[in-house]
């Protein structure tokens, strides 16, 4: 993959402890414009931070925004959305999500976006659903993972956990 605009969101934040979602960001960073939207730390977001290839982008928390009414929810994801666009420079073409709890719909970044829902682990949530309905492709390490998601197979992909060059 190259020459893409990607946003990926992940549920933990950059820093010492590097997980498969940070690894995904450094590598397709290489030969991508990518942002690493991790969550947001307050209602006063950090400016957006460069570290090697990646840009590091916060955006204001919105308490409780889970258990509005979806309608609401999804405008106030679109202005967070519309946020991030303008701290990172550019406008997505790619949005890759390891994250049920937040931009269930990859939409509110802009219409033409194209969505990878990366379910690394096992969610209890009922918005990892949402999540699975909206994005162009799912991808989950394991079998058992994407077994719960079979209404669409076509749109789903096991690969290990892993990524290489």
């Amino acid at each position: 993959m190259k020459n893409r605009r990607i946003f990926l969101i992940s549920p933990e934040a950059w820093g010492t402890n590097f997980l498969s979602k940070h690894h995904y960001a450094r590598v397709l960073s290489e030969h991508n414009q990518l942002a690493f939207i991790g969550p947001p730390r307050s209602f006063r977001p950090r400016s957006a931070q460069q570290v090697g290839n990646v840009r590091l982008l916060d955006y204001p928390r919105v308490t409780g925004i889970s258990r509005v009414h979806p309608w609401l929810r999804n405008f106030l994801q679109h202005l967070q959305a519309r946020w991030l666009i303008h701290q990172a420079g550019f406008q997505p073409d790619l949005i890759w999500s390891f994250d049920p709890y937040v931009f269930q719909n990859p939409r509110v970044f802009g219409k033409r976006v194209f969505s990878i829902y990366h379910a690394a682990d096992i969610q209890t949530t009922p918005f990892e659903r949402l999540c699975v309905d909206k994005a162009d492709l799912v991808l989950a390490p394991a079998g058992r993972i994407l077994a719960r998601f079979i209404k669409d197979p076509k749109r789903l992909v096991q690969i290990g956990h892993g990524l290489a060059p």
